[in-house]
């Protein structure tokens, strides 16, 4: 946690403080590592579970797709684009009629319908959050619907519910889930998304896009072994993003192991390969000059670090400026 307040002074010696009572009051922000990021554009590494045995829906299954826009009374009810910038295309949502069809042809009926992460393992996290883009509409008529955000610490056993949305906002909205704040963090932490047509049927959309989980390990000075705390998961990060030149990627290992670092284009083409071979336990850093294998300097636009180990692939966004 980072406290600050700010002090201004004129030439007078008059003194400005904000907040105003500081410093007694503060302002404060949370630093946090990042574990992981889905962009939800196949293929997807740790892939989020589509349905639950629990979920009652007979239509609007949740659905990992480029999705079909819908509109009611010229408000748009499922999300036409997706969030992430382009080239992005996909998004998690809740069914995909056909274009040009009826409105209700693939919203969500009869009951409810689950997005549900993967097995998250924050044992050694002081806290955890899942930053997400999210989008819940409800039609004109019947809006008594729901989606709920629930949090299990016994891998999906039991939930616990986070938050309920009732207001149909109809756009992407940036939100932030304090996991800790409901639940123990544990070995076996999964956060799903439940959206539910309930009661008089209506129509009910909801879409899933560009998240992240981040945490604050429980010793902060041991930043470098949190790939360990958070169960061995190797750690890929790429700063900054967007980038005008040199592009930084950093790798945290639990232990060392082989491992395989490229930078891919937009098509999938491996354009440079960084590292091959094994890497010792910690923080390894790696310098892309946004040039290929033969030195070229590549054209703006985007292009993915990816790193593959243990038989798994993680994979993370760049942008180059030109």
């Amino acid at each position: 946690m980072i406290e600050y307040y700010l002090v201004a002074v004129d030439g007078a010696g008059l003194e400005s403080r904000s907040p105003a009572n500081a410093p007694e009051g503060v302002y404060s922000f949370v630093v946090t590592d990042l574990v992981h990021a889905w962009d939800a554009e196949p293929p997807v590494d740790m892939p989020w579970e589509l349905g639950w045995p629990d979920d009652d829906a007979t239509a609007g299954f949740w659905i990992l797709a480029d999705p079909v826009g819908t509109d009611e009374d010229g408000r748009r009810l499922q999300a036409e684009d997706d969030h992430t910038d382009v080239p992005g295309t996909h998004a998690w949502i809740t069914g995909n009629g056909d274009p040009g069809g009826w409105l209700g042809d693939a919203d969500v009926d009869h009951g409810c319908t689950s997005l549900v992460s993967p097995s998250f393992d924050l044992a050694q996290a002081s806290e955890a959050y899942l930053v997400h883009h999210l989008w819940y509409a409800e039609g004109n008529f019947f809006p008594d619907d729901v989606l709920a955000i629930e949090v299990s610490d016994d891998d999906g056993v039991t939930w616990r519910v986070a938050v309920e949305i009732e207001d149909s906002a109809a756009q992407w909205e940036l939100r932030t889930l304090a996991i800790h704040d409901y639940v123990a963090l544990s070995s076996q932490v999964r956060v799903r998304f439940r959206a539910c047509d309930l009661g008089i049927q209506g129509i009910v959309e909801a879409g899933l896009d560009d998240v992240q989980l981040e945490v604050v390990p429980s010793d902060l000075a041991t930043s470098d072994a949190v790939p360990t705390a958070l169960g061995g998961i190797p750690q890929l990060l790429v700063y900054p993003v967007p980038s005008s030149g040199t592009v930084r990627i950093e790798l945290r290992l639990a232990h060392p192991m082989p491992t395989t670092l490229t930078i891919v284009d937009a098509g999938g083409r491996v354009v440079r390969t960084l590292q091959n071979g094994a890497i010792s336990s910690g923080v390894s850093r790696f310098d892309w000059d946004a040039r290929d294998a033969e030195g070229n300097q590549m054209t703006a636009g985007v292009y993915f670090a990816r790193l593959r180990a243990e038989g798994r692939s993680w994979t993370e966004r760049m942008v180059l400026l030109r």
